[in-house]
């Protein structure tokens, strides 16, 4: 298909045409949602409101009901991520095993976020996520701070580990 010279996803808009209360604006909206091409803060807030994206800009995706809709769940949840409490749970099994370096955590971590983000975003939340444990007193970092600073697990971290089951 193509709009104005543009040629949209083929597949992907046949698909989205076949839903009756999307409209052809709606759809070409959608298709540059789905190749992660930036829309403006009314597109956005258009969708947003028919509850058909999802996320933070510029990292927008689909929503949970359109991608059941597509068959397209699998790539929502690599879209929207896992959830906070299951990297939280990854971070504290790793270190239940024994301390280990950021550069670890990043390993273990950086591979399951999102795809929409980049890879400084992911490192980022990587960091964020590590000051936010140590803020909660699950986790502390001994000697440097920084990349080459070591994490160890504290008790109330192995507590919430047993709390959950995981342990």
């Amino acid at each position: 298909m193509r709009i104005t010279g543009r040629i949209l996803d083929e597949r992907y808009t046949q698909v989205l045409m076949q839903q009756p209360d999307l409209s052809l604006m709606d759809v070409f909206l959608l298709d540059k949602v789905q190749k992660r091409q930036p829309i403006s803060t009314a597109e956005t807030k258009a969708l947003r409101v028919r509850k058909l994206i999802e996320g933070r800009a510029p990292n927008h995706h689909i929503s949970a009901k359109l991608a059941d809709a597509l068959g397209e769940q699998a790539r929502y949840l690599l879209d929207k991520g896992l959830g906070k409490n299951f990297y939280r749970t990854l971070v504290l099994k790793r270190l239940h095993m024994g301390d280990c370096e950021r550069a670890e955590l990043e390993r273990l971590l950086l591979s399951k976020l999102p795809d929409v983000l980049s890879a400084d975003q992911k490192r980022n939340k990587v960091k964020n996520l590590l000051a936010e444990m140590s803020r909660q007193a699950l986790i502390t970092a001994d000697g440097k701070r920084g990349p080459g600073a070591v994490w160890r697990l504290l008790p109330t971290g192995l507590d919430k580990l047993a709390s959950d089951g995981e342990a």
